[in-house]
């Protein structure tokens, strides 16, 4: 369980870092706006794609979770019965 609290920790990290990137490039002005706007859209998606990966990482861990509740509760079942 460790190893996946590391990767969603990871993950989240990684966006707020992409969150600040995409707020510096939008108060900066000592950058080109065409550079300025390539930064921007690159932040947006970095953004997107870790979103999209946390959910993703999110829905694996409940569906682990999920499936040891349900052998346990099988496990517990079998014993009682």
């Amino acid at each position: 369980m460790r190893l996946k609290n590391i990767i969603l920790t990871e993950l989240i990290r990684d966006r707020l870092v992409a969150y600040e990137k995409l707020e510096e490039a939008m108060n900066t002005r000592s950058r080109d706006i065409e550079d300025n706007i390539v930064v921007i859209k690159t932040q947006l998606e970095n953004i997107s794609k870790l979103n999209s990966m946390i959910d993703i990482w999110q829905d694996i861990i409940n569906s682990d979770i999920n499936d040891t509740l349900s052998l346990e509760e099988h496990s517990k079942e079998k014993n009682d019965g």
